[in-house]
């Protein structure tokens, strides 16, 4: 049975274009894994629910820092 490994986690904040950058990069690996095992229907998912974000993001001129101080 192949095991999942969980990168390491921690509840710092980090900047939003960072966490995008970081869930494209996991949505590339998904992909990957879907291609070898035939079914890419996950990835397509995530990757909607990327745009999806981004789409959100973009009108507020999210820019990757929070304008909480």
């Amino acid at each position: 049975m192949n095991r999942i490994r969980t990168p390491y986690v921690t509840d710092a904040p980090m900047p939003i274009d960072d966490a995008l950058q970081r869930l494209q990069r996991a949505i590339e690996r998904l992909w990957q894994l879907a291609e070898d095992g035939g079914d890419t229907w996950d990835a397509h998912q995530a990757e909607r629910a990327l745009q999806r974000i981004r789409g959100v993001l973009t009108p507020c001129n999210a820019s990757g820092t929070s304008s909480v101080q």
